[in-house]
Order: C-alpha cells, then sequence, then structure tokens
C-alpha cells in the first residue's frame, strides 16, 4: 500500500499507470490529496488509473469510473483552455485527450458536484 508514503506530486500518480496489473491500491494520508474533498480525491485517483479495481478498500465500480472521468473533465476543462497542447498540462493530466474522445468536450461553468457533468456520450 501507498498508504502515507508522502507522494507529493501527481506526476508519481500517473506514474502508477505503468504498472498494469495494479488492481488495488491503499492511498490515504499523501500529501497530494490534501485540500482535497474525500470523493472528489478518490475521482481524481480513479480517473488517473485506470486499472484500479479497488480503491482504499472499496470498490470501483464502472459507473463510479464514468462519474470519476466526467468530473475530471470538466474539473480541468479551463486549465486545458489555458494550457492547450502544452507540454506541461499533457504530463500532468496524460489521459485528458483520450477522456475528451471517449465523452466530449466539457459543457462551460464550474467543475461543481462529481455528479453528471458531461453530456450524454
Amino acid at each position: 500500500p501507498l498508504f502515507r508514503s508522502k507522494i507529493v506530486g501527481w506526476d508519481s500518480v500517473n506514474y502508477l499507470r505503468e504498472f498494469k496489473a495494479l488492481r488495488e491500491l491503499k492511498f490515504k494520508g499523501n500529501p497530494c490529496l490534501e485540500g482535497e474533498q474525500e470523493e472528489d480525491a478518490r475521482f481524481l485517483l480513479i480517473t488517473r488509473l485506470p486499472n484500479i479495481e479497488r480503491l482504499n478498500g472499496s470498490p470501483v465500480s464502472s459507473k463510479e469510473r464514468q462519474l470519476a472521468e466526467r468530473y475530471y473533465i470538466k474539473r480541468f476543462a479551463s486549465d486545458q483552455q489555458r494550457l492547450a497542447n502544452s507540454t506541461e498540462f499533457n504530463q500532468l493530466h496524460p489521459r485528458y485527450e483520450l477522456l475528451i474522445k471517449e465523452y466530449g468536450e466539457p459543457t462551460v461553468g464550474p467543475a461543481g458536484p462529481p455528479t453528471g457533468v458531461l453530456k450524454d456520450s
């Protein structure tokens, strides 16, 4: 488990995608999650780690994954527009373009709570 492992940057979380067999992860108490609501932090981790099936002891359903990915797109849409095609954005959000292809462009407005945040596919 990476519980309280002092992981500060999301780039380290993104690197975990390279471990294709990683299906379960305990990740609470890491500095990169500070300031995030528990549900938001879970959604960010689920989106960044597409192979995760259990996170912090709870299963990840396909419905929860879809909500997480849609929330992620909405949350980082303004950053993407501001830093469009920048190496910085692409490194920090390596799955963003793939998610846009799957779900479409986000609607305009704040991210809000992690519920149906994009148009239906």
